[in-house]
């Protein structure tokens, strides 16, 4: 915070300016931000498109705005927040409890189906690309375990646990 009394008032705290900056994008955009908060560390094109529903023309828009970040990274592209808008975005989810909840469900069973689809589940066995995928969604692939073990959801747990424990192992 800063006390200085002739500073524009979305410069007297981070939350100010934060407050300010959510109200650059339209609706569309603000509820993609919203969506983006579920994901920890960075995500891929596809992971953001599945389980936010976001297009190509409103990620662009967002960065435009320095709200979300671009990285290119050995080919691959990601995305991802500054950890103070992650959070803040993450609160304006938790305004919308059904919304939250259906963008937090499509998170955890996507990557469900990453771990299940990249690591061969009778050997473990997977390509050095596949194991390299999971590495760069690790985070994600956490996170969406806890949230399923923190709703309760046994079915997802079990179905992600064989996949992490070979990941962690290997």
């Amino acid at each position: 915070t800063r006390s200085e009394r002739d500073g524009r008032a979305r410069h007297q705290s981070m939350r100010a300016a934060l407050d300010h900056s959510w109200q650059l994008p339209d609706g569309a955009e603000q509820l993609t931000l919203a969506r983006l908060s579920v994901f920890r560390g960075s995500c891929d094109r596809e992971a953001v498109t599945t389980i936010t529903g976001a297009t190509l023309a409103t990620l662009t828009a967002l960065i435009d705005k320095s709200l979300a970040r671009r990285e290119d990274a050995g080919g691959i592209t990601r995305y991802s927040l500054h950890e103070l808008i992650r959070q803040y975005a993450a609160e304006q989810l938790a305004a919308d409890g059904d919304g939250r909840t259906e963008t937090y469900s499509r998170h955890s069973a996507y990557y469900a189906a990453l771990l299940q689809n990249t690591i061969t589940k009778q050997t473990g066995g997977s390509s050095p690309e596949a194991w390299a995928k999971v590495a760069g969604d690790i985070e994600n692939g956490r996170a969406a375990w806890m949230h399923a073990a923190t709703t309760g959801d046994t079915v997802l747990v079990l179905t992600m646990a064989r996949g992490l424990m070979i990941f962690y192992d290997g």
